[in-house]
């Protein structure tokens, strides 16, 4: 009989985890879609909340690193811009367009070297746009 109660306690204590995190993941597409457009329509301060909240409600969401990155970048605030991406490449180190930003950034902030090993390993993950950059900006 013990087991029997223990199963009733549970399922619904199993339910709310289940509901409240879906109920979660629901609020941050929607706070991560706002804060796209307040970037896009270069609202920097209004995107940087939304995907603060994001970072919030999911703290593994590389994509909410990358974007909130973007508009530090946009705020230049470079540093707080790199931490960001750092951020981003540690929870998802096969990001390549993430490389491509944090080299972007680490030029603004004087680090050249840096940067061109961001583009250099950007371009080896795929992003063929950093080819530019490398041709560019990198002695190699």
């Amino acid at each position: 009989m013990k087991t029997l109660n223990l199963k009733r306690i549970l399922l619904p204590i199993l339910l709310i985890i289940f509901i409240s995190s879906a109920s979660s993941q629901n609020n941050a597409k929607k706070y991560f879609k706002k804060a796209e457009r307040k970037l896009s329509s270069k609202h920097y301060k209004e995107a940087y909340a939304g995907f603060t909240k994001v970072i919030e409600l999911e703290p593994n969401n590389a994509d909410a690193y990358v974007f909130r990155g973007l508009t530090k970048y946009y705020l230049e605030v470079y540093e707080d811009a790199k931490i960001d991406f750092d951020r981003a490449i540690k929870l998802s180190p096969d990001y390549a367009e993430v490389y491509n930003f944090r080299g972007i950034v680490k030029d603004e902030l004087g680090d050249t070297k840096g940067a061109c090993e961001d583009w250099n390993k950007a371009f080896d993950l795929g992003f063929d746009t950093a080819f530019d950059l490398i041709e560019a900006f990198c002695d190699e």
